[in-house]
């Protein structure tokens, strides 16, 4: 982005309303936030179901984020 912030820009394949940027102090860093995604998962979760390849869900019943 600039010598002082680098960008990463996040986005899901079919939820182009849901694509966004995450700002970090350097490359480095933006890639290392924008690759953490598990609260946004958490923040989807409550309008889309997520699994695994296997099948399996990816969040428990209750949705509070205990990953498998």
């Amino acid at each position: 982005m600039d010598d002082d912030m680098a960008v990463c820009h996040v986005e899901f394949n079919g939820l182009d309303e849901h694509n966004f940027n995450v700002y970090g102090m350097d490359s480095l860093q933006a890639v290392n936030m924008a690759s953490n995604i598990e609260a946004v998962l958490e923040r989807l979760s409550k309008k889309y179901d997520f699994y695994w390849p296997s099948g399996e869900p990816y969040f428990d019943d209750d949705n509070t984020g205990a990953e498998k």
